[in-house]
């Protein structure tokens, strides 16, 4: 689904068919907005709409260009608006220097205290800044904007910037600008900065994208946005929504439960998530940071059964160019599951199927397991991310000890002999060694790759 955090549904261009333009958000998958205040009317608005629709929620603030205007008893209304169960942010607050709508003095003065209301209320800030980064920047650090967070709505500025907003504890979002064919530098920004803290929106009625330039914006239009950083990122729509709409949710704090899933999607492959066990201690392991994975949740209690895997594989199964075991955890830690499974997927027709793993079931076993694969795995990623036993040990410190890794390099040449493809992957760390990396690979006759952060496979 997609989660539009950012819609300016009140506006009065909506008057004639807000209904109809909110059924068809609806039926393009949009299934949660944020209806965002601009001032005290439309912070009113906001809240209004959230009574009224449940996948509608609202943000009360004072926009810069309405700074001016702002008198005490707006200040003191927006205040207790932000009391409603459904109003979940604050904002829209900041600074536009672009216009200029309102005297600089008086945007700041607004802008910093809606900042100290947004840590009194304990809900995050939406902020606005257009040609004022640097101010919008230094205001939010002598009001410790940090310690309540938000989003850098419909963001404009460069790589350095985004940093600075992240470093903060802020989110940021992208609207239909990044569609736009003259946004020539669009794609580096976004390539830098992790899916985790990026949210998607329209910004409706204002700044149509691409393919509908020139038409009132509407929130079914954000799937343009989610197509554009699908294309950058490397992943799926889908993809897109899912993990920008859990972003959203947990950065309003919405009381939005999601169940942990056995098999998920990303892109055109069907992962499987057998084990939430471990053999290695990673310390760049996204296990330490949190349980979702582009957009799943992987944490569970009770491992899956055969029976339980192959219940939800086969309705799906047909969508999906391949088959991966991966997920929590180290699924040769379950080894017998895993021939189970790949035997099962080759007779439903599947073609190709993936192991991702740091080889270490293969040293629990009494027997060499290599041969077994013949005929049911196509393809073996085997997770190396070090180029001797020491820098292993450092990395990734695995229970089996100081020979996991030459292990491991014999587990390579074993699979070697039944396996179509051998790749061994590499985590991008900042100390090693791309050239390095290659001729070891080159060295031990199989593939290799570079992983990212925020990429799965």
């Amino acid at each position: 689904m997609y989660f539009d955090s950012h819609v300016h549904l009140d506006d009065s261009i909506f008057d004639p068919d807000r209904d109809t333009v909110i059924n068809t958000a609806l039926s393009e998958n949009v299934k949660l907005m944020l209806n965002i205040g601009l001032n005290t009317q439309s912070s009113i608005e906001s809240v209004k709409l959230s009574e009224k629709y449940d996948f509608i929620y609202a943000s009360c603030g004072f926009h810069p260009h309405d700074a001016n205007k702002m008198k005490e008893e707006d200040y003191i209304a927006i205040r207790e608006l932000l009391l409603h169960k459904k109003a979940i942010a604050v904002g829209e607050v900041g600074l536009d220097y672009y216009r200029n709508l309102s005297p600089v003095d008086k945007q700041r003065e607004v802008f910093a205290r809606f900042i100290r209301l947004a840590r009194e209320v304990k809900k995050p800030l939406i902020i606005h800044s257009r040609e004022a980064f640097d101010d919008t920047l230094k205001i939010m650090e002598q009001e410790s904007a940090e310690e309540i967070g938000g989003v850098a709505h419909c963001f404009s500025g460069d790589i350095e910037i985004a940093k600075k907003f992240m470093d903060m504890n802020f989110h940021i979002s992208f609207a239909g600008q990044i569609t736009f064919k003259k946004n020539e530098n669009i794609n580096k920004l976004i390539s830098y900065i992790p899916m985790e803290r990026i949210l998607i929106e329209t910004d409706c009625p204002y700044l149509s994208p691409q393919p509908e330039r020139g038409k009132r914006n509407m929130p079914a239009y954000v799937k343009y946005t989610a197509q554009k950083l699908a294309e950058i990122k490397m992943l799926s729509s889908d993809d897109i929504g899912r993990i920008t709409a859990l972003n959203a949710i947990k950065l309003f704090n919405l009381p939005i439960q999601q169940k942990p899933v056995i098999v998920y999607p990303i892109r055109d492959s069907l992962y499987l998530n057998i084990t939430n066990q471990c053999s290695n201690s990673c310390f760049f392991c996204l296990r330490y940071k949190q349980d979702f994975l582009q957009g799943h949740l992987l944490k569970f209690n009770i491992e899956p059964t055969v029976d339980d895997l192959l219940k939800e594989i086969k309705p799906v199964i047909s969508k999906y160019r391949e088959v991966v075991f991966c997920g929590y955890g180290e699924p040769l830690l379950r080894i017998e599951v895993v021939l189970k499974i790949a035997a099962a997927l080759k007779n439903m027709g599947v073609k190709h199927v993936r192991i991702d793993t740091n080889v270490h079931g293969y040293l629990m076993s009494i027997e060499n397991i290599v041969p077994k694969f013949s005929g049911i795995i196509d393809e073996i990623c085997i997770s190396l991310n070090a180029l001797d036993k020491n820098k292993y040990m450092q990395v990734c410190c695995p229970e089996f000890g100081e020979g996991t890794f030459d292990e491991v390099m014999k587990f390579i040449l074993e699979c070697k002999k039944v396996i179509p493809k051998v790749v061994i992957t590499f985590v991008e760390l900042p100390d090693l060694d791309l050239d390095a990396c290659r001729k070891l690979a080159q060295n031990l006759g199989v593939a290799y790759k570079i992983r990212k952060f925020d990429v799965v496979g």
